[in-house]
């Protein structure tokens, strides 16, 4: 039997990408440690004395839902960051490796979550809207599961089942109305907001928006089965035809620059939001970036 390996990676790839990345890897340590004060911690609660001022009024006053919005919204960029933290490990893990079209996937997904934070900061009244979509989302995940395994059907009690279709259906009712532009006819199962990420993105952010292309379409192109995306992947040979690029490493480069700018913008985010007080950190990492990233004539003009 041959020995197990000691790591699991492409050592070349990794020589390869500290070597060409050593400014960007002596800066992290300083990421790590901010993103550490940001999101190891414990959300704060209301106050009580808020909380029993709160109690005291109609469900359906102003002050009542601005507070319910508040509270919905909190966990949300919360976790959205917290989540977009991890995304930003991934990318290096993949971009160190070689993997730097795998990288680009997960650069799509981080763009989705820091645009949603940001919108949902800005607009708390979707941020109940945004939580109860699980309801949805979940009851379908079953429907589609027990169509597959009708024995699973057995398994679950009609007291959860009927929970689920409850919540489900509860959900539905508080989106949005969305109507077809071509029928202008009612779309009942619209998402939690009718905004494309694009639009989203434009309201909240211009260098988000400028760069829709390179965060969220070429990722998009390596996520699905698409062309695009096979083509990327493929160089001339020297014969003259077409061969299979194995490594990436300047997909990657191109992906931990990508990262680090959204990065940047959750942190600041997460800074704000929650009143922090980390302006002058969060200011030399931003002023770290642009010194890092400078050459690189995609990102020149995105400033974090």
């Amino acid at each position: 039997m041959s020995e197990l390996p000691s790591a699991i990676g492409n050592a070349q790839s990794q020589a390869v990408f500290l070597r060409e990345n050593e400014v960007f890897l002596r800066e992290y340590p300083e990421l790590a440690g901010l993103e550490t004060k940001i999101f190891i911690r414990a959300l704060s609660q209301p106050p009580e004395a808020e909380l029993e001022a709160i109690r005291k009024l109609p469900e359906d006053s102003a002050a009542v839902i601005e507070f319910e919005n508040k509270l919905s919204s909190e966990p949300i960029v919360f976790y959205l960051g917290r989540i977009a933290a991890d995304d930003f490990g991934e990318i290096l893990v993949l971009a160190g490796n070689g993997y730097g079209f795998g990288a680009h996937k997960i650069v799509r997904g981080m763009f989705e979550r820091v645009v949603t934070a940001i919108y949902i900061a800005r607009n708390p009244t979707e941020a109940r809207v945004f939580a109860e979509q699980s309801a949805i989302d979940k009851h379908k995940l079953w429907e589609r599961t027990v169509a597959a395994f009708p024995e699973m059907a057995k398994g679950a009690s009609e007291e959860d089942l009927q929970f689920l279709r409850e919540s489900s259906d509860a959900a539905r009712k508080k989106l949005k109305a969305s109507v077809c532009p071509k029928c202008k006819q009612s779309l009942p199962d619209s998402p939690w907001t009718r905004k494309g990420i694009d639009a989203m993105a434009k309201e909240v952010d211009e260098t988000l928006f400028r760069l829709y292309g390179q965060f969220y379409l070429e990722g998009t192109a390596q996520s699905h089965a698409n062309s695009l995306g096979m083509e990327r992947r493929l160089v001339r040979s020297d014969s003259g035809g077409w061969t299979y690029k194995e490594t990436s490493g300047d997909e990657g480069r191109f992906a931990v620059n990508l990262g680090h700018i959204l990065l940047l913008k959750m942190l600041r985010l997460q800074n704000e939001f929650f009143g922090l007080g980390l302006d002058t950190e969060i200011e030399k990492r931003e002023d770290a970036y642009r010194s890092i990233w400078k050459p690189d004539a995609m990102t020149s003009s995105a400033q974090p």
